[in-house]
């Protein structure tokens, strides 16, 4: 009978990935077509022969519009609870470490190019238990996926509404089987499909397979997992993220620590999902407040009477991808392409510059020649004619079959410029020199009206960022069990007091005494000066400069000073701060 129901549920994945590929196809379609594009493709609307020259502006102007700056996280809680404010400045020390020290910047690379191309890319993050240290297991994995390695449900077009949602790999059988413990089913190969990879798959058939995984949300709201390759089942979980701990099969409890043996006295255990934890010792948190093992018993108000405290675990509430887009579009799944945007200019302008091309190419000049008149042949520069008479020197004339191009060259520059006019770049956005001579006040203007257009495309990479901010917080508040130092305090009274991230502090009860875990925390990217090193560096010398900070000759207005670029990480601040503590004890 178990056989019987995974063999029905595989039946119905497949039906429901067939009717979401087909009603995806036409989108899956464009993606192809415009990362072509954007490649140089040679075609002519897939028509006739391919074009023989291009000038591939559409590689140009999303070239110039990819930005490789990182978005920093900002963190604020929503009230004055100095406690939640404390929290938020944890988060945000936590969220810089992960990101300075995970390959953002390449990611960023990738996701710039294809996010403009093709209107939107797609991040998979998780958490990775085996990427541990000695103080900490597992944190937190970020990678990018390709647009067409996600098929969205039919009929829906935003993540966040959708029941379900498809993510299609090409792996290995071996891979697979091993990390699986099956044996994958190779009798009824999984249909070939648009977003498979078809390089691979063509490459090597024999030993590379596509994996479809399909995440959903079930009856309790929380997501399932549903993963297939060909005609095995890989993965059938109703709670994927769901904990999993040794449980007594007599009593409920779980397993403590290395012991073998319950508290009942049971030795049966297994392995199964749980959402709350049982507390064996009191937990300190980082204020100093302790959370008990147990608990007044409201049933039984004897001082006497206590029973165990169970805490909940936190289960992470989004879909493990996320979209960034490139503007935002009605009625699309993925955002607005830069590419189909200019296509039939790119198009023209390839087709235009084949025909010039073959325009010149077959241009050239005739000679004309009294009948009967000799003429030299040779590769020399000076060639001799042999006449009869004088009168017929003036017969001979060149006539100049070179075509008039000048057209020709002046819709290629029109092609050219209503592509960058179509996505809102100009000269000055370029970095071109113009020959217009206009005041540096109606240039800055220009920049900031280009710099205007661009700016949607801006705000969707920041609110990616934010909802990664966002997910991040919420896999380390589900996983991460033992507190991790995350930084350190850099100004202020408690100056280089440790920042340590605990799950823990993030618990609250409510007025029945339950426990809850409290995420309600704004996430959004920082913006400010703070970013940028040297421009706070510049302003606290301005301050200094200023008397900002008091007296300068003065030797605690120094170390005040230093402090600050202390706080900014300014180069060898440190070392001057030792030394006017050195002056201050030898002056006393």
């Amino acid at each position: 009978m178990k056989k019987d129901k995974r063999q029905r549920r595989l039946e119905l994945w497949k039906d429901r990935y067939r009717r979401a590929e087909e009603e995806y196809a036409q989108a899956l379609a464009g993606i192809k077509s415009w990362w072509r594009q954007y490649q140089g493709d040679r075609s002519v609307n897939g028509k006739g022969a391919p074009a023989t020259l291009i000038r591939n502006f559409t590689y140009e102007l999303i070239e110039t519009q990819v930005d490789n700056s990182i978005p920093q996280p900002k963190v604020t809680s929503p009230d004055s609870n100095p406690r939640k404010k404390h929290n938020a400045r944890v988060i945000e020390e936590m969220l810089r470490g992960f990101i300075n020290t995970a390959p953002f910047e390449a990611m960023n690379d990738e996701e710039e190019r294809i996010v403009k191309a093709i209107g939107g890319a797609f991040r998979l993050i998780g958490w990775d238990s085996s990427d541990s240290t000695r103080s900490a297991a597992g944190k937190p994995y970020v990678r990018t996926l390709y647009p067409n390695q996600v098929i969205p449900q039919a009929g829906v077009y935003d993540l966040a509404s959708m029941d379900y949602v498809f993510v299609v790999f090409s792996d290995t059988k071996d891979r697979l089987n091993k990390r699986y413990g099956v044996h994958i089913d190779q009798s009824e190969q999984s249909e070939r499909t648009i977003a498979e990879d078809e390089r691979a798959r063509d490459a090597n058939p024999e030993e590379v397979i596509l994996q479809i995984s399909a995440y959903y949300i079930n009856d309790n709201g929380s997501l399932g997992v549903f993963s297939w390759a060909g005609n095995t089942v890989l993965e059938d979980m109703e709670e994927c993220r769901a904990r999993t701990d040794k449980v007594c099969k007599k009593c409920g409890r779980s397993l403590y620590g290395d012991s073998r043996i319950c508290v009942c006295g049971n030795r049966d255990f297994k392995m199964t999902a749980v959402d709350k934890e049982e507390i064996f010792e009191p937990i300190v948190r980082s204020d100093g407040s302790v959370i008990s093992p147990y608990a007044p018993d409201p049933e039984d108000p004897r001082p006497d009477k206590l029973r165990r405290v169970f805490l909940p675990y936190y289960t992470p509430k989004i879909f493990p991808i996320m979209l960034r887009k490139n503007v935002s579009c009605y009625g699309k799944f993925l955002g607005d392409s830069d590419c189909e945007k200019i296509r039939d200019l790119q198009t023209a302008h390839n087709m235009l510059a084949t025909r010039l091309q073959e325009k010149m190419m077959k241009g050239g000049s005739i000679l004309t020649l009294p009948k009967g008149i000799r003429i030299e042949t040779s590769d020399r520069e000076s060639k001799i004619v042999y006449l009869d008479n004088a009168a017929q020197k003036n017969l001979i004339d060149a006539v100049s079959l070179q075509p008039g191009i000048a057209q020709d060259l002046e819709m290629l520059n029109k092609y050219y410029e209503d592509a960058r006019s179509t996505l809102g770049i100009t000269d000055s956005y370029q970095g071109k020199d113009s020959t217009r001579v206009i005041s540096g006040t109606a240039k800055q203007i220009e920049i900031n009206r280009a710099e205007g257009r661009l700016e949607s495309k801006r705000k969707m990479k920041q609110a990616s960022y934010e909802e990664l901010f966002r997910a991040l917080f919420q896999y380390m508040l589900a996983y991460a069990d033992e507190p991790r130092t995350v930084g350190v305090v850099r100004i202020g009274e408690n100056a280089g007091e440790e920042l340590v991230f605990n799950r823990y502090d993030f618990l609250e009860q409510d007025e029945n005494g339950d426990w809850y875990y409290d995420d309600d925390y704004v996430f959004e990217v920082d913006t400010s000066a703070a970013n940028d090193r040297q421009s706070m560096w510049s302003e606290i010398r301005a301050n200094f400069e200023a008397g900002v900070y008091g007296d300068r000759s003065d030797i605690e207005t120094l170390k005040l000073y230093w402090n600050q670029l202390k706080a900014q990480d300014y180069p060898n601040a440190a070392n001057v701060l030792t030394q006017l503590e050195q002056r201050t004890e030898e002056s006393l």
